[in-house]
């Protein structure tokens, strides 16, 4: 009970500055705490604008560093897959050059050995028709 007692004797010493008027001294002192107070908020807002703009110029170049070094890495990559593929598609054109060549060389020289037996066997049914011209032509002189 004396713990109550005390506690609203307390609250009652508090609650009577609450009822007390404001006298023009208190509204003009209240006026120039806010100006000021406004005026330091001001500033403040300031170079913490300041401080935010050379933040993002800070964060702008780091990004655009950043930016241009994956842009180089990029590049790098696609140069590199795309000078595999050019050694692929080139392994492919000789392989398939050499498919060529050797196809060639598999159908052409038996081709160019017929031919070469051909004008053999034309120049020796030639001789024998010849020989046999002159033996035709001796056995008619006797």
């Amino acid at each position: 009970m004396k713990h109550f007692l005390m506690i609203f004797i307390l609250l009652s010493i508090i609650t009577l500055s609450a009822f007390a008027d404001l006298t023009s001294d208190d509204l003009l002192k209240i006026a120039e705490i806010v100006k000021t107070s406004e005026t330091e908020i001001k500033a403040e807002i300031k170079t913490l604008e300041k401080e935010m703009k050379a933040e993002n110029k800070t964060l702008e170049k780091e990004m655009k560093a950043e930016i241009n070094g994956s842009e180089t890495r990029m590049r790098e990559h696609v140069d590199i897959k795309i000078s595999g593929i050019d050694t692929r598609i080139t392994d492919t054109r000789n392989l398939s050059f050499a498919l060529i060549a050797f196809i060639g060389v598999v159908i052409g020289i038996p081709i160019w050995r017929n031919r070469k037996d051909d004008r053999d066997l034309k120049k020796q049914v030639e001789t024998l028709t010849a020989e046999l011209q002159i033996l035709k032509e001796r056995i008619d002189s006797l």
